[in-house]
């Protein structure tokens, strides 16, 4: 046996489970007193909980080409849901897969087109929105077996609509799924990932995403996690207001509007948004007992995280969209790295970015960071002063950008430009209740906050020169290179 294969084999493994919507503090290792995640909680006393881990575009599709490519929205240019990351940009699958590994994802990918090659070789996916759901592998085994999503359809295809029902089905999202639980998408995700896990060579390390669809909306457990979790006896989570703020309802738009749900209507959907994490939970300790079972799991590295929050009753509001508050781009990140023992149970309180994933993951396996990539691997001491995240409001034709900045004490929100803009004093204000950008003794600070902010985007994040030999041409590559070769070969016979 070559050394080369040596190496290959003691390569460590790579596990990303990877949820849709999952506000941070809404599992029991991130603190919270009602929600059963024990699988999850056991992770983390085997990992490092991260407690400041930030998404740079909290909308699922840009999330993800970011946790791939560790590059900022405004630099791949993938803006929203129904867009295509630039094929010369190198993500960490790709170059696992190039450097011996074998890579696999199931679940939701949410890309465009649904089987783009971003570098998992082989894709068996669930997908919730656009044109996915009816190309996907998940949708089709409903149909095989005579089954539809219906209430998910009505809230997220656009193509099929169910007549009005009743307050919770209509302004709330909230209903328990017509399916039984073994057609559940989150089921059927963590069974395809087990039957991987189960046919695994074992001579190659591998890289799997596993993609759950839920906890996105619409909250629709299956039975019997829908009924798992009493309203009544949940505690609200930090930062709920029993109205709207003027400053949120003056912004934009939301499906589930914060006037028209009370009290009673967000411990509903609080206990049906922690069903569907409780079924997850349940699905990631069968995937773990898998990998113990095959003596794989000391030397995998096990990511665990999510695209975005919710703002799950964050001063009266639902779902995401309108500012960049703490619970909608705050997200878990929990990492089980190979062999881990001393470090086991730790948490880490740092500002980190998801775009940090994907250089921490290449150099855990040894291989170089291509200078593209904008992530700090989370493997060195090189902390960051500043978390940053933006996000595009109001329709393509005239959009606005928003930018983030905070750091331990503040955050800065500036929109389309740095006279609008909303200014928070963490320390004495942590639910960014009171914005403080007019008050005179906060000036000095602000214009601090939004000179970094410009510095950041104008110098400190330009994008890097895109590369790709092989997108698509209209002559055959194979042609030009002989004639390439031709012409060298003249050149050199004249020379």
């Amino acid at each position: 046996m070559t050394n080369e294969r040596i190496l290959i084999m003691n390569q460590p493994n790579i596990l990303i489970l990877h949820l849709d919507e999952l506000r941070q503090d809404c599992l029991g290792c991130y603190d919270n007193p009602d929600i059963q995640t024990p699988n999850i909680d056991a992770l983390a006393a085997d990992g490092v909980t991260y407690q400041n881990h930030y998404t740079v575009y909290p909308v699922c599709t840009p999330s993800r080409y970011s946790l791939f490519s560790s590059l900022y929205v405004h630099q791949h240019a993938a803006w929203d849901n129904h867009c295509t990351l630039p094929s010369g940009y190198p993500t960490f699958p790709k170059l696992l897969r190039e450097n011996g590994y074998q890579t696999t994802a199931v679940g939701k990918m949410h890309m465009t087109p649904t089987y783009l090659d971003i570098g998992f070789s082989d894709l068996e996916l669930a997908e919730q929105n656009g044109c996915g759901r009816f190309e996907d592998d998940y949708h089709h085994f409903l149909m095989k077996h005579g089954k539809i999503d219906r209430f998910d359809l009505h809230y997220e295809s656009g193509l099929f609509q169910l007549p009005p029902e009743d307050h919770r089905f209509d302004d709330c999202q909230c209903c328990q799924s017509d399916l039984d639980l073994p057609f559940y998408s989150s089921e059927w995700i963590t069974q395809r990932a087990l039957d991987r896990l189960e046919q695994w060579n074992c001579d190659q390390p591998f890289c799997m995403m596993v993609g759950y669809i839920s906890p996105h909306h619409p909250f629709d457990p299956p039975a019997p996690y829908s009924t798992m979790y009493d309203p009544n006896s949940l505690h609200l989570l930090p930062g709920y207001t029993d109205q709207p703020l003027p400053f949120d309802s003056n912004f934009g738009s939301s499906p589930i509007h914060p006037d028209k749900i009370d009290e009673k209507d967000i411990r509903a959907m609080m206990a049906s948004y922690y069903g569907m994490i409780s079924e997850i939970d349940n699905g990631i300790g069968t995937i773990l007992q898998k990998l113990k079972a095959k003596g794989l799991y000391d030397n995998t590295m096990i990511i665990f995280t999510s695209d975005h929050g919710d703002y799950m009753s964050y001063h009266h509001m639902m779902l995401k969209g309108r500012h960049l508050y703490d619970p909608l781009i705050k997200i878990p990140l929990i990492v089980k790295y190979p062999g881990q023992q001393a470090a086991a149970g730790q948490t880490d309180s740092f500002l980190s970015e998801n775009i940090d994933v994907a250089p921490t993951v290449l150099e855990l396996c040894g291989q170089p960071i291509p200078p593209t990539m904008q992530g700090r691997s989370l493997l060195r001491n090189d902390h960051r002063q500043f978390a940053f995240s933006e996000l595009q409001f109001g329709r393509q034709t005239n959009p606005k950008i928003g930018y983030m900045l905070r750091s331990d004490s503040y955050k800065l929100m500036v929109y389309g430009s740095m006279q609008d803009c909303a200014f928070y004093d963490l320390k004495k204000d942590p639910f960014e209740l009171c914005d403080v950008s007019k008050e005179p003794d906060y000036q000095e600070t602000l214009h601090h906050y939004q000179t970094a902010l410009s510095d950041f985007v104008l110098f400190h994040a330009l994008g890097k020169v895109h590369l790709d030999t092989k997108a698509p041409q209209q002559r055959d590559q194979e042609v030009l290179n002989k004639q390439a070769e031709e012409l060298k070969a003249f050149i050199r016979s004249q020379w």
